[in-house]
């Protein structure tokens, strides 16, 4: 399996699928990069709701990993759709339409693409419907951190074409913060968690 994985076009691809296309940018992005930093803003997120806190080090080493496993295989569906904008994919017209679909055409290859038994909990990895709820928003942060990391990194290159981009994505990091923790609290422990990560954001 292992040799399959190395000469895995498919999964290799990642390292090729370019992000941002329709705008006009100085550095690249692509998708293994993106889920490389999602993947490691997700690990530090969960070190720190969970710090100084009463939860035993199994379920920290637990839920670290729930998080970065879903985290470095939450774009994998690219695959097979490419990095679809956000504007296409939310646009007034049919964006609704356009999002049923695009979740159909991932549900369907992630069913083709891992089905055996070796590859079945990559699948269930990258399913968002087997992870939790505040599982899923706390990547969503990082997801959005990501964003913002890289529109950064642009402004200070001198790209002035994005700061609508950088506005939104500043907005959506402080909606997307404000959703893990209801989901936190819904959880049932949002009193266990350390928030001061937040402060400032919140």
């Amino acid at each position: 399996m292992i040799k399959e994985l190395i000469e895995d076009k498919q999964l290799e691809s990642l390292n090729f699928i370019e992000r941002w296309q329709l705008k006009r940018k100085i550095r690249t992005d692509n998708v293994a990069q993106h889920s490389y930093w999602v993947t490691f803003f997700s690990m530090i997120l969960v070190d720190e709701l969970l710090d100084n806190t009463g939860f035993s080090s199994e379920y920290k080493n637990l839920m670290k990993l729930q998080v970065m496993c879903y985290a470095m295989n939450h774009d994998i569906t690219e695959i097979s759709t490419g990095d679809i904008s956000h504007e296409v994919k939310n646009n007034s017209w049919n964006g609704s339409s356009l999002r049923k679909l695009l979740k159909e055409l991932e549900e369907r290859f992630l069913e083709e693409r891992f089905s055996s038994r070796e590859e079945i909990s990559m699948r269930n990895i990258a399913s968002s419907q087997e992870a939790d709820q505040h599982i899923k928003e706390i990547v969503k942060v990082a997801d959005w951190m990501s964003f913002l990391q890289y529109l950064t990194t642009e402004k200070s290159l001198g790209n002035s074409n994005l700061d609508d981009e950088y506005n939104y994505c500043f907005r959506s990091l402080k909606i997307s913060i404000s959703n893990c923790i209801r989901s936190l609290d819904n959880f049932g422990m949002l009193h266990n968690f350390n928030l001061k990560i937040f402060n400032g954001l919140i």
